[in-house]
């Protein structure tokens, strides 16, 4: 590949800029809807997923110290402040990469993936295996101050037809915030990245905030704004409409559309500026490496290598870094900071595809360890079940049955690229974000196009009988294959 020498020379001052010894870095915390450090700034992401190797690659990135060096200078020139990284090995050495990462000033945000590997939403499970995978990964990284948070499934419903499946994500992340707790760890936030699923997310994302017990942060991965696109045209209004209230912090997990020509990354104006920075708290590109899918920022040379020299790809790399140098939000000061959203309604069933009716009882492990000092063994009297099976009107206690468990995927297995945009139009009561910009005025408006019923409490988990017998099934966003 032919690099101009310019780069190359830019490349050689960046790296050359050895980090100082830096104190740790402030922790993050949740108040409210916003992320905030321990000097009370608001704290907005600028991040990428950093997954060198790409999809189908056994990697833990966070296990080579040398080459996490070489590109923390890299991301720290960039203006980025956190990775978000999607598979690890608990077992692993991370401490070199971590001080590297911390040095540059980036928090490290990451993914639980043998959950995301093991699940199946058309046959959701919860089990003592995925919990003990989960909570494993969460030991290794708790004692760092640069661990941002945890990320429990990515992308796990892809259609409207599998919702019944979030009282499984709701009740992992429930029972891992349990632990976390239990074990005495500061409060790092553990949330889940969504699929932009047409029609599903108003619902998907008021339902993990919902009741009385909630995720910490939701992530949307989200790949509808293309080439020249706009707020209104690319659907991001809709998104900011669905988003007004939220009570938890909400951020793009995963953004950064390669259609309609080179990026340009105009949307970030959109997200760090006026129209969406008071509710929504940043954006993680996709990606640090340049795969076969054609989305990365630098390149280490061909495809699918998990180390080597990082080269700037000019266009992609530079024009971020354009593009956030002008975008510096301050946000809210924690002291001046007043809560006043509230905890959303949890959804009711609807005849259009949104399965779970209310505040359903959720099939937690009811697992956790005792604090230092405790004499109790664990925190509930309750036993830990092998495994758990999809909801259905027998369980109207706990929502848990036993069941033989899925077979997991070895820890270490790396998440897929961002899945397919197409959608079927099979159906006029579903549209894709983006396409007919008069639907684009409210969250009303998408409900209304969902035939949704006045939401309201509910206490049961509707029987398969009762359930539609045709719901839809559009798939969300926009070709990134």
């Amino acid at each position: 590949m032919a690099i101009d020498f310019s780069w190359r020379i830019l490349q050689v001052v960046i790296l050359s800029c050895l980090f100082s010894l830096a104190s740790s870095l402030s922790t993050i915390s949740v108040v409210g809807s916003k992320f905030y450090d321990n000097d009370g700034n608001q704290f907005f992401i600028k991040g990428v997923v950093y997954q060198p190797g790409g999809a189908g690659i056994s990697y833990d990135p966070l296990s080579a110290e040398a080459q996490c060096t070489q590109d923390a200078a890299l991301m720290k020139a960039l203006g980025v402040n956190l990775i978000r990284v999607q598979s690890v090995k608990a077992s692993s050495d991370h401490s070199g990469c971590m001080s590297a990462f911390e040095n540059a000033g980036i928090y490290v945000l990451l993914d639980f993936n043998s959950f995301r590997s093991s699940f199946d939403a058309t046959a959701p499970t919860w089990t003592t295996d995925q919990y003990n995978d989960c909570t494993a990964v969460m030991d290794a990284f708790a004692s760092y101050s640069n661990t941002f948070g945890f990320v429990a499934g990515d992308e796990l419903i892809q259609n409207l037809s599998e919702s019944n499946a979030s009282s499984y994500i709701k009740a992992a992340i429930i029972d891992l915030k349990s632990y976390r707790n239990s074990k005495g760890y500061r409060e790092f936030p553990i949330g889940h990245a969504s699929a932009d699923v047409a029609g599903l997310i108003p619902f998907f994302q008021d339902y993990l905030a919902c009741g009385g017990e909630s995720i910490d942060f939701f992530g949307l991965n989200c790949f509808s704004w293309c080439g020249a696109s706009s707020f209104v045209e690319s659907g991001y209004n809709i998104l900011e409409a669905n988003s007004t209230g939220y009570d938890i912090p909400i951020f793009f997990s995963e953004t950064g559309c390669t259609s309609g020509g080179t990026r340009t990354f105009t949307d970030q104006a959109a997200i760090f500026g006026p129209d969406m920075n008071s509710q929504w708290s940043g954006a993680i590109i996709y990606e640090w490496t340049n795969e076969s899918s054609g989305f990365g920022l630098v390149t280490y040379g061909p495809f699918a290598v998990t180390t080597g020299t990082p080269i700037i790809l000019p266009g992609d790399y530079i024009d971020l870094q354009k593009e956030w140098a002008t975008l510096t939000p301050t946000g809210t000061p924690s002291s001046l900071y007043t809560i006043t959203d509230t905890t959303p309604a949890c959804p009711s069933f609807t005849s259009s595809g949104w399965l779970l009716s209310g505040d359903v009882p959720l099939p937690t492990l009811f697992k956790a360890v005792a604090l230092p000092g405790s004499t109790s063994s664990a925190s509930s009297s309750l036993s830990s079940p092998t495994a758990t099976t999809q909801p259905d009107s027998a369980n109207t206690g706990t929502g848990i049955s036993t069941a033989t468990p899925l077979n997991l995927i070895p820890e270490g297995l790396e998440v897929g690229e961002p899945p397919a945009r197409e959608m079927d139009t099979s159906s006029s009561n579903i549209y894709e974000i983006g396409s007919d910009p008069s639907k684009r005025t409210s969250r009303n408006t998408i409900l209304a196009e969902l035939g949704s019923l006045p939401i309201h409490q509910h206490t049961q988990i509707l029987p398969p009988s009762e359930l539609p017998a045709d719901p839809l099934t559009s798939r969300g966003h926009e070709g990134n294959s």
